[in-house]
């Protein structure tokens, strides 16, 4: 399901991704994935998903109102505008709701920091002060954080030189200038057009 609908093209090429498994490979261990690959396998195939992980009904259906109830949620934290008292008070509701299906499908052994903050109220209090989760978001650097790792592991030589010590890991600098350059502008320390690279083999001012 997680090859073909989670993952998988329109055209019915399967997605290159593998469940981790146990050392026997009779059981599977612990899936841990980015937000993003996450709401995309809840969203084209969450319900078969757990109708085929939990053949029993009742425990299917706490598990089925457990997800619908946190998607309801996230859909609430991830909003850019400030809430209302009266989303507020529905986010609240939501947490605890989803905070008890949580712990009556799968006890506390599935607790974890995140569910912790919701069950406990820590993010309704934040949401009463401030109003608003997503300008304090640190998706972007996380995001940012997913690429360069990505680029450092397949596309550099991590950091070495081949062998040739007089050689300079061009690639690695650049990535580190692209770091610098990127954290100034999520910053909004300086805009775009007021950001100048220096090239290094040229020695020249580039425009960024």
């Amino acid at each position: 399901l997680i090859r073909t609908k989670g993952f998988g093209c329109p055209n019915g090429r399967e997605g290159k991704w593998t469940a981790p498994l146990s050392k026997d490979e009779d059981s599977v261990e612990k899936i841990s994935l980015n937000c993003g690959r996450a709401r995309k396998i809840f969203a084209n195939v969450g319900t078969e998903l757990i109708e085929a992980c939990f053949p029993d009904d009742a425990k299917r259906r706490v598990v089925l109102d457990l997800v619908r109830g946190y998607e309801e949620l996230m859909v609430l934290y991830r909003k850019r505008e400030d809430l209302t008292d009266v989303e507020i008070a529905k986010a609240d509701d939501l947490a605890q709701e989803t905070y008890h299906r949580l712990l009556t499908a799968f006890t506390a052994k599935a607790l974890t920091n995140y569910f912790h903050m919701i069950g406990s109220g820590h993010i309704t209090a934040y949401l009463r002060k401030y109003r608003n989760l997503y300008r304090y978001s640190n998706q972007g650097f996380e995001s940012v954080n997913h690429l360069i790792k990505r680029f450092f592991l397949t596309r550099t030589q991590r950091g070495g030189h081949c062998g040739h010590e007089a050689t300079r890991a061009t690639r690695v600098a650049a990535l580190g200038k692209w770091m610098q350059r990127r954290m100034m502008w999520l910053t909004g320390l300086v805009k775009p057009g007021e950001l100048k690279v220096i090239g290094w083999k040229q020695k020249r001012v580039i425009d960024w």
